[in-house]
């Protein structure tokens, strides 16, 4: 709990900005990201992947979230699906590998 409140930083306009609580997991078809993003609605949430990297960056009145998470080299970052409930943000990426199969 006290590493959380260290990382956490206030701004001198009142904006709480801290890291975010991210999870990787990778299937044999996927890889899928969970992020934790509390009191942030989807429309603030703007989502970029690129050269194996996922940024994720949300913004409201009284918070800020910034994150890059690095990915699996074989994660395909030219299409990702996202979904958003309950303060978490779900993206998930389908693996290089799957598409020359099919």
């Amino acid at each position: 709990m006290s590493e959380q409140l260290e990382r956490q930083t206030e701004e001198s306009n009142g904006i709480v900005e801290r890291q975010l609580l991210c999870e990787v997991i990778t299937t044999a078809k996927e890889v899928k990201t969970i992020t934790e993003l509390p009191g942030i609605s989807q429309e603030r949430i703007k989502i970029n992947a690129y050269d194996n990297e996922l940024e994720i960056n949300a913004e409201n009145d009284k918070r800020r979230y910034y994150e890059i998470i690095q990915l699996p080299a074989e994660a395909d970052t030219k299409l990702l699906k996202s979904t958003f409930l309950n303060g978490l943000l779900e993206v998930t990426l389908e693996k290089k590998d799957n598409k020359k199969e099919t």
